[in-house]
């Protein structure tokens, strides 16, 4: 069996070697939509022995002021911590002090003396209790402001106004009585947990209108303190995770195109984007995935579908052409569900054949899962074929191309089934005429080779060939084909088991 090659390279250690660099304190993640950073992201961090991670999703915020926002946000962030964390919190009742209570009464704007006032309109004998009131509140107000006036030196009045700065809400200054809480619990989980670096993921920023992006943006930039290099509330890295050619788009569609994006981004990296390659990624996933997937059954049998088996090396390669032209990413992987070889047969001239004995069958089985009907993996197919630089130059010798697996399986379709083992001579090199994708006839040299053991037959295509030595007879001194298209000679075979009704819409046979 050839063996698959994949870059060595873990896409996991790469990104671990990333978030290591010296001072790298915040990351800009970026990878198209769709190509699994979240998931990619949270597997790193599941398996991680030395970060801990919070993730917020500001899709969630896109109808919140920048004010509340910013609140949200803490919102979010006590919420896991507390759902995650809360033994090593060891909450103790003066986390809880009359000082929050009272924040969040005053942040009701409950106010009395209208409340009273609209009441004298009805109740006139409360009208006097009301001026008294009033009264009584401004000479109090009075009384303060000439208490402060006398009593407040100069350091007084600039440490008020420091702090007022610092409880404003939505001030990138802020530090209220809930930031410096979210620092302390930081702190805590920290010291229990071996002081592991404490990460915020803001995902999917992209996912919102360039309004709201921009403004999302911009509050996180605010709310890093520039002059010690530090993140708000104290988390050790931030990643943000967005697209950047979607990112720059919105920006020059928003701000014009001659505005400095680069200049913009920047403020959101330490050191420079970390581009995930999530082709990679998806490759180095793919082969777990089939092989936990699949469910050993009274047919496997008939057709290994285990990582040592041709044929799982096979449906493994068809897959990498996907990922490699962005057909299929994490989501479609996802949608695979467990699988087996089908317990059915097809019906040829009368004779029933168990669908194990053709392979573009099971694999098709396989490979129809990540798409919504078997018309889209024909399209697929076909979308390969056009681009493939198939080379119809003749020559004294076999290219062997590792593609040609697809013609193997191919090759039983354009001939009529039969009971092979009355009809030909197995240790014979057979032929048969297909037209390539240029409406061209080219011939298919192939031999088939008998299991008695589990009672099956494989087609093993050797080389496609002109009709110089047909027409002679003599198939040796036939020119040989350099690359004829193998995704072509796939889909016309595709076809024909639709056309047949050996598969089925709904994938069955």
């Amino acid at each position: 069996m050839e063996e698959i090659i994949v870059d060595n390279s873990s896409v996991l250690e790469l990104f671990n070697i990333h978030l290591k660099l010296k001072d790298n304190k915040r990351v800009l993640f970026t990878a198209p939509f769709g190509s699994g950073k979240s998931y990619f992201l949270n597997e790193f961090f599941e398996n991680s022995q030395e970060y801990l991670k919070i993730t917020l999703f500001p899709v969630d915020y896109s109808v919140a002021s920048n004010e509340d926002i910013f609140e949200l946000i803490k919102f979010d962030i006590f919420d896991y911590l507390i759902d995650h964390y809360f033994e090593e919190l060891d909450l103790k009742k003066d986390d809880f002090s009359n000082l929050l209570l009272a924040q969040s009464f005053v942040s009701s704007k409950l106010n009395l003396f209208p409340f009273l006032s609209s009441l004298s309109k009805f109740f006139p004998k409360i009208e006097g209790l009301v001026d008294i009131i009033k009264d009584t509140k401004e000479l109090i107000n009075d009384f303060k402001r000439f208490k402060k006036d006398v009593e407040e030196g100069e350091v007084e009045q600039l440490l008020k106004f420091m702090t007022s700065i610092e409880y404003k809400k939505g001030s990138y200054k802020e530090r209220d009585e809930f930031t410096v809480l979210i620092q302390d619990f930081l702190k805590r989980i920290k010291v229990k947990r071996e002081n592991k670096e404490f990460v915020l993921v803001i995902d999917d920023l992209d996912r919102l209108d360039p309004d709201h992006t921009f403004r999302l943006f911009n509050i996180f930039t605010a709310h890093h303190d520039s002059k010690s290099d530090t993140n708000k509330f104290g988390f050790d890295k931030v990643i943000f995770v967005c697209d950047i050619p979607n990112i720059e788009h919105m920006f020059h569609h928003k701000f014009g195109a001659k505005s400095n994006f680069e200049g913009y981004i920047d403020k959101f990296y330490s050191y420079k984007p970390y581009f995930f390659n999530h082709k990679q990624y998806l490759k180095e996933k793919i082969s777990d995935y089939l092989d936990s997937s699949f469910i050993e059954n009274s047919n496997t049998k008939h057709r290994k579908i285990n990582k040592d088996s041709n044929f799982f090396s096979d449906i493994l390669r068809l897959t990498y052409k996907f990922i490699d032209k962005d057909i299929l990413r994490i989501r479609n992987l996802k949608k695979l569900t467990d699988f087996s070889i089908p317990d059915c047969e097809i019906k040829v001239k009368g004779r029933s054949y168990h669908v194990s004995n053709f392979p573009l069958l099971i694999m098709t089985n396989i490979m129809c899962q990540f798409f919504p009907r078997i018309e889209d993996f024909v399209r697929i197919i076909g979308d390969l074929s056009d681009n493939y630089s198939s080379n119809y130059g003749t020559s004294r010798e076999v290219i062997w191309n590792h593609d040609y697996f697809l013609i193997s399986y191919s090759i039983p379709f354009f001939i009529e089934i039969r009971d092979i083992r009355k009809n030909i001579k197995i240790t014979e090199d057979l032929i048969i005429g297909v037209d390539n994708e240029f409406g061209e006839r080219i011939f298919l040299v192939y031999d088939v080779k008998e299991d008695w053991e589990t009672d099956s037959l494989s087609f093993y295509f050797k080389k496609a060939v002109n009709n110089t030595g047909i027409i002679i007879g003599k198939i040796s001194e036939s020119e040989v084909y350099i690359n004829p298209n193998p995704f072509h000679v796939f889909k016309k075979a595709l076809e024909i088991c639709i056309d047949n009704g050996y598969i089925y819409n709904d994938n069955k046979y």
